[in-house]
């Protein structure tokens, strides 16, 4: 597999000197053949280890020159797709390295104790949710000193925040698939994409998002939010999935311990539906972030029945598709449902590649 992996992503391996390039694609295949290995364990001799190391440790080489290589290799691969739709899923994990006498020059996640990095990836799906490929990857962390600055953060313009970082996933896809209207591209994101500017930051009628709310907005010209709107809306219809169990939240946990949370054994969930379309009410109580109204169809997942000892779920959805009926509803969980493909490629990084071991 990886040597396949290999060979599609050699022509795009961009590190400007062949023999780098020969490397790079010399790593994947070893690597890859000894996935979960560190790399000592991975090679054969010491010389293959140190010819590794010298690569890592090379000025060409970075995070951001690995991934460019990656992108080029997914874009290739969408454009030879004769799909009509490709997914792009955004999601935030975290990177522990707090045991590891290295990590003492890191920088900190989450509190003092906790060093490491936020990733932020992008992964392009086909339609049916099978992954192609990263489109973008971003890692970040704080100084000692900025932790306890969160609420002077929130003040800074979006493009110096974490926030900023989800807006370019959208912007991206505007680069990239901008010019292609006969395709259309979804972008799915959990929680933290509930900002105000990716909602508003459309700009290709072909180019749509789904978004689980995480902030109850108002809906313009009216006293109502949009729970409130929704709790108004008939249930349209009653819908069946299966996710994975997940333990309901213990007080006092921080984010890392919840991201941590292990999931259980997948479960039939019996979803009530309802959906309907507003237009979101524009906060502007920060002056360097002037926020416009936007329309969005909404779609509420309500679970039924649900045992006692799992989070039960209550999704406010919100998307540009329309949705006009309830089959569309229904397709608007069925692709949020994707979402999850990109939360196995983290476990996959995590459990199988042991990137938080090395």
């Amino acid at each position: 597999m990886f040597t396949t992996y290999a060979a599609a992503l050699k022509p795009h391996a961009i590190f400007g000197h062949v023999k780098t390039n020969n490397r790079f694609i010399s790593l994947i295949q070893t690597l890859g053949e000894n996935f979960g290995k560190s790399i000592p364990r991975s090679c054969n001799s010491s010389a293959e280890t140190q010819a590794i190391y010298h690569f890592m440790n090379s000025p060409r080489v970075s995070h951001e020159s690995i991934l460019l290589s990656e992108r080029d290799r997914v874009l290739d691969l969408v454009s030879s797709s004769s799909e009509d739709m490709i997914i792009s899923i955004g999601d935030v994990s975290t990177l522990t390295y707090s045991t590891n006498r290295s990590s003492r020059e890191m920088g900190h996640v989450g509190s003092k104790n906790q060093r490491g990095y936020q990733m932020l990836s992008q992964l392009i799906c086909h339609s049916d949710g099978v992954p192609m490929g990263l489109l973008s990857q971003y890692l970040w962390n704080y100084t000692a000193e900025e932790l306890g600055k969160r609420r002077e953060r929130q003040n800074l313009p979006i493009e110096e925040k974490e926030s900023g970082y989800y807006l370019r996933q959208m912007k991206h896809l505007d680069e990239h698939f901008g010019d292609q209207p006969a395709r259309r591209v979804l972008h799915l994101f959990d929680r933290a994409g509930d900002i105000h500017e990716l909602l508003q930051s459309r700009q290709h009628e072909h180019i749509h998002y789904i978004i689980r709310s995480k902030n109850d907005r108002k809906v313009l010209n009216s006293d109502q939010t949009i729970r409130q709107f929704l709790d108004q809306e008939p249930v349209a219809g009653c819908y069946t999935i299966k996710v994975r169990s997940k333990p309901k939240s213990v007080k006092g946990q921080t984010r890392i311990e919840k991201q941590r949370a292990r999931k259980g054994d997948w479960r039939t969930v019996n979803l009530e539906v309802s959906y309907g379309k507003v237009v979101l009410h524009a906060s502007n109580k920060t002056k360097n972030r002037p926020l416009k109204p936007v329309e969005v169809y909404l779609v509420r997942a309500q679970e039924v029945g649900a045992p006692p000892d799992v989070e039960t779920i209550d999704w406010v959805l919100l998307t540009s598709l329309p949705v006009e009926n309830l089959s569309d509803a229904f397709q608007i969980i069925d692709y949020y449902i994707i979402r999850w493909q990109i939360e196995v490629f983290h476990y996959i990084l995590k459990q199988g590649a042991l990137v938080e071991q090395l």
